[in-house]
């Protein structure tokens, strides 16, 4: 995230959108230790599918108020969801055949047998890639109403990201726009959020 606001110095960034680009990475290495999301090269279409995701989510389903209307399909939100889950399950399923297959080529001194991420330990317990979509529903949080599990990691991944933020950079409106000029309408969404993304432009504290 620093380095690529270091390359934007003096161009206008959106916030939400490096800050989401940063939560994704964080936990794609969570994950798979590896980044499918990069801002600045090829990630561009994973971005784009997750805000396409979050957009259906936030969607008014006509046949929420309707049932009857359900099976019609009246806005296509079936369609879509169902083309974003293939793409989503395209996207992991080549991950986790690389991840094999790195395993299989991996001796037992090799780097990459030395370090154990999320899906080295669904690996190791040898379940197929459907034991391994439904024991999903046993894990904390997977269903039911439970407390959040990620609550930890948030308080220690959320300061991190703002220190970096203030730390390493000035801030300031583009265009020499005002606090007073900003405009502060509200979109509704999975979480609140700005209209109008909040733009600014970074320099590097020397």
């Amino acid at each position: 995230m620093v380095d690529f606001l270091r390359k934007k110095e003096g161009k206008r960034v959106q916030i939400r959108e490096v800050v989401l680009v940063y939560s994704f990475k964080v936990l794609a290495n969570i994950y798979f230790s590896k980044d499918i999301i990069d801002i600045d090269q090829g990630g561009r279409r994973v971005f784009e599918l997750v805000r396409k995701i979050m957009g259906l989510f936030t969607t008014l389903n006509i046949s929420d108020l309707y049932p009857i209307l359900g099976s019609l399909d009246l806005q296509g939100l079936s369609r879509k969801s169902n083309e974003c889950s293939i793409r989503i399950q395209e996207l992991w399923e080549n991950l986790i055949k690389e991840r094999r297959e790195g395993r299989k080529d991996a001796g037992e001194d090799d780097d990459l047998s030395k370090g154990k991420d999320f899906l080295d330990a669904l690996l190791d317990g040898g379940y197929s890639d459907e034991q391994i979509h439904i024991i999903f529903l046993f894990l904390p949080f997977g269903s039911g109403r439970r407390i959040c599990a990620g609550i930890p990691m948030v308080g220690k991944i959320v300061p991190l990201a703002l220190a970096h933020l203030i730390h390493n950079f000035d801030w300031s409106l583009p265009n020499n726009m005002l606090p007073d000029e900003l405009d502060m309408d509200e979109r509704y969404g999975i979480t609140m959020m700005k209209e109008q993304p909040l733009e600014l432009v970074p320099k590097w504290k020397k």
